[in-house]
């Protein structure tokens, strides 16, 4: 369970990097997947991971402040898990309206 943990720490740290990148609603697509992180902010880089499985940000809020998630993994011999839910990623604060 502790590596389970752990994975999902990262993936958190994955949707705000993904999410710094986005100031506006309307430029958010939504069910976006986000699946490789980059050397650098270019999709020429060097892919320095891939995420084993699939996070998708599904929706937000109008003030930028919370983002609905779906990740989605599967454990050998255990199954599928599938969590959905809210991050708190306060861009509204940072960036402003």
């Amino acid at each position: 369970m502790v590596r389970v943990a752990k994975v999902i720490s990262i993936f958190a740290i994955i949707l705000l990097l993904a999410l710094l990148a986005n100031t506006a609603r309307s430029s958010l697509p939504f069910k976006m997947q986000i699946k490789n992180i980059y050397e650098s902010p270019s999709l020429d880089s060097k892919v320095v991971y891939e995420i084993p499985a699939d996070v998708k940000i599904i929706d937000m809020t109008d003030d930028r402040n919370w983002y609905r998630v779906r990740i989605e993994f599967m454990i050998p011999f255990l199954g599928t898990f599938n969590y959905k839910g809210w991050v708190n990623v306060p861009m509204g604060e940072v960036i402003g309206p």
